[in-house]
């Protein structure tokens, strides 16, 4: 059904092209701004995401979020609408052109100390700027991270950010997690910090500090068995 997209123009201004990703909440298409001939990027959320509130608020957070913030290392975000006569809830960003952290990592290819000194410079930047806005991303990750083929660094997925201090619903990805969040504390930017150099031990020794195997066993006590914004 989702291919049936392939060459529609929604709200007769974003042309879907091809689609270049999905995940959990929907899927990526590469396209055009039909006015000015612009690639852009255009995320779709799912229907049957669509038919979850919760879900639907995370995909408007995503934007409201984006919509603030301005950064060379942080995706831009160009529109966000709701397609007539589908009802298709969709984001615009700019279309980033490199490879995931996490793909070059899961293909092992290493990076070099300089290489991962710049990665550093360009996430702290980036954090710097969603922190001075007052938000607080909650879910860095190598899937996460969009390196150029000039080295640029791009954030994405502001899905599960929140204003800053929180003791929201435990969320995100468990290896990456910071202690604050395991243990349902209010917690502030320094969820991000912790997350920053688990993500650059693993660009150094493209393993993980903890092992997901281990981590289930934990959230499978009784104490973590009701949360469900957990991703694999």
């Amino acid at each position: 059904a989702i291919k049936a997209f392939i060459g529609r123009t929604l709200d007769n201004r974003w042309r879907l092209d091809e689609l270049v990703g999905k995940g959990g909440m929907g899927f990526v298409f590469a396209g055009r701004q039909v006015s000015i001939d612009r690639p852009v990027a255009v995320k779709l959320i799912r229907e049957d995401v669509a038919r979850e509130p919760r879900l639907v608020a995370r995909f408007l957070r995503e934007a409201q979020v984006l919509s603030q913030l301005q950064h060379p290392n942080i995706v831009t975000m160009l529109d966000f609408g709701e397609d007539d006569p589908t009802g298709a809830l969709y984001l615009v960003m700019e279309l980033l052109r490199g490879e995931m952290l996490a793909d070059m990592l899961e293909a092992g290819k290493g990076l070099t100390v300089m290489e991962i000194l710049s990665m550093i410079e360009q996430i702290m930047s980036a954090l710097n700027e969603s922190h001075a806005a007052g938000i607080i991303h909650r879910d860095l990750k190598p899937e996460n991270v969009m390196i150029g083929v000039d080295g640029h660094l791009k954030l994405t997925d502001f899905g599960l950010s929140k204003e800053s201090p929180t003791a929201d619903t435990f969320c995100g990805t468990p290896v990456y997690l910071a202690p604050e969040i395991w243990m349902r504390k209010t917690y502030g930017f320094e969820v991000d910090t912790l997350s920053s150099p688990m993500r650059i031990h693993r660009a150094f020794v493209l393993s993980v500090n903890f092992p997901q195997h281990a981590l289930r066993v934990s959230l499978f006590s009784p104490r973590c068995a009701r949360q469900s914004h957990l991703r694999w």
